[in-house]
């Protein structure tokens, strides 16, 4: 089985729609059912190592980040498997920014992601009739996606943590 998360903007769309992720089903495999290296990490350091990158992206922005919401769930698998200890834990946020410095502002935040060894996955700037959108994956497993809303009066920001093990079980 391998791990699998949901895109991290699918992640911002749901938090944003329905205010909270709680019901949510997705995200990385159960790790105690793949041998994987995993983290055994307490849920409340996953959420703050979450917001510490939240923060970090809206230092680099030089915007106010507004949270919408930071929550964890369980890690399950494609059969539906999932544990009572594994989670993943995910923040969406914004970033209020003028329309015409979006690209810009993601252009930026890639060239410092590349200098700091993130794998980009998605990078789509308004020129081609799209949204700009930035998605990337950290040496550390953590995910993040920065993409205009509708319309364009902010960056919406996802930042996702790896499926983790608690030392002690949460749902």
């Amino acid at each position: 089985m391998t791990h699998r998360r949901p895109a991290a903007a699918t992640l911002a769309a749901l938090t944003v729609a329905t205010g909270a992720l709680a019901g949510c089903t997705g995200g990385p495999a159960p790790p105690e059912k793949e041998g994987a290296n995993v983290d055994t990490v307490v849920e409340s350091e996953t959420r703050r190592q979450v917001e510490q990158r939240a923060g970090q992206i809206a230092s680099l922005v030089g915007e106010d980040l507004k949270v919408i919401g930071v929550t964890s769930v369980p890690c399950t698998g494609k059969a539906g498997e999932s544990s009572d200890a594994s989670y993943w834990t995910g923040g969406t946020y914004q970033l209020f920014l003028p329309a015409r410095q979006h690209a810009g502002t993601l252009a930026r935040l890639r060239e410092q992601w590349l200098r700091d060894g993130y794998t980009i996955g998605t990078y789509q700037t308004a020129d081609d009739g799209r949204a700009d959108k930035l998605e990337a994956t950290a040496p550390d497993r953590f995910t993040v996606s920065v993409t205009s809303t509708t319309p364009p009066t902010a960056l919406a920001l996802s930042v996702t943590s790896p499926c983790r093990l608690s030392p002690t079980p949460l749902f």
